[in-house]
């Protein structure tokens, strides 16, 4: 379902926070009102993903990277137009998911001949350090140049199909990014350095090391990974 209505309000509504004609949570209200007042899945699927690009919890004017700033856009394109964002998603095996099966192996051998002890709690720390290498495995590959790639067109799958789009919409225009907001942040950077710090270093890394049993669990299930398109009724009609 198509509402053109809410589709147009709800790209005005970012136009305007893009001009900084309205503030993240004048932003916000206007996001929360049109999704709810909508049955358009695009809608609502656009309204949780601009979620996490401003803060609503701190009153502030438009905040966002060059990377950012095209995303904004490509969501209004989406927006201007008659396309759906659909996810595609799949499971995958790698040898992550072996190395975590074989970790629980050993932690289970451990708990078995020694039962629960010091040397379980050892075992559990070291397993703690795999678990912690099997996510920054999986982290540099996200942040690798395919996914990189995918990420500076999402939610397009594709340029041909971004262009496809873009030649669709004429009433459609992008705004040079800003250089002013290079240097703009939401709090100060000490600020999110000292909250990360509180969080990972904390609470985050021990609890990990201790916990790394039931985190080698999660990593021994198969990986999800979702690509998202952006669907037409021409576009349908072209794969049938």
């Amino acid at each position: 379902m198509i509402d053109r209505k809410a589709r147009d309000e709800m790209a005005d509504a970012v136009e305007r926070y893009l001009r900084e004609e309205s503030t993240a949570f004048e932003l916000d209200d206007s996001l929360t009102r049109i999704a709810d007042g909508t049955d358009d899945d695009t809608v609502h699927d656009i309204s949780k993903e601009l979620w996490w690009c401003y803060d609503d919890n701190k009153e502030h004017k438009v905040v966002a990277s060059k990377e950012e700033w095209d995303w904004f856009y490509r969501l209004i394109l989406v927006l201007r137009s008659d396309g759906h964002i659909e996810i595609i998603k799949r499971t995958r095996w790698t040898a992550r998911q072996f190395i975590a099966c074989c970790s629980l192996v050993v932690f289970a051998l451990v708990a078995v001949i020694s039962g629960f002890g010091i040397p379980l709690l050892v075992v559990t720390i070291l397993l703690g350090g795999v678990s912690m290498g099997l996510a920054y495995w999986q982290l540099c590959l996200v942040n690798g140049a395919y996914e990189r790639s995918q990420r500076s067109l999402s939610p397009f799958s594709s340029v041909s199909e971004l262009l496809r789009m873009r030649r669709k919409v004429d009433h459609f225009q992008k705004l040079k990014y800003p250089s002013k907001l290079h240097s703009r942040r939401i709090r100060n950077p000490i600020v999110d350095y000292v909250m990360i710090a509180l969080i990972y270093g904390i609470m985050g890394v021990p609890l990990w090391l201790l916990c790394s049993p039931l985190a080698l669990l999660f990593q021994a299930m198969p990986e999800n990974c979702s690509v998202s398109t952006v669907v037409t009724s021409d576009s349908r009609m072209e794969l049938d």
